[in-house]
């Protein structure tokens, strides 16, 4: 497959977050599947993981891909990854809008003051 004809990768920093939306991996975990519904992705599986005393990473394995979390409560942050592919040119419009929508429910959901966003072509 030649370069920028895989999909669409954002990586995105949520920065000055409420930290009760970072610390228990249940709250972590509903945000996470809300925003996989909001953006009608297919989710096959998830898995998260809670941290002791206080923090949660997770993975949402979809049909498109995935999207993977890790949260910093104590730094009010979190890292997330979403990576959505194509097999066409039509898909490509349809990837870039459900990861953009995926973002977008994340941010209102983890509320940051600041967001650090890069979109990379694959």
């Amino acid at each position: 497959i030649e370069n920028n004809k895989m999909g669409v990768h954002i990586l995105l920093n949520l920065l000055d977050c409420p930290s009760d939306k970072l610390k228990k991996v249940d709250v972590v975990k509903e945000l996470c599947i809300k925003a996989v519904e909001d953006a009608n992705l297919s989710m096959i599986k998830s898995e998260f993981h809670q941290f002791e005393p206080e923090g949660a990473t997770g993975f949402v394995l979809l049909e498109e891909s995935h999207l993977s979390i890790h949260t910093w409560p104590e730094h009010n942050s979190a890292a997330v990854d979403i990576f959505c592919c194509f097999l066409n040119e039509e898909g490509k419009l349809i990837a870039e809008e459900k990861a953009e929508k995926t973002c977008e429910s994340l941010i209102g959901s983890f509320q940051p003051g600041n967001i650090i966003r890069k979109k990379v072509k694959r």
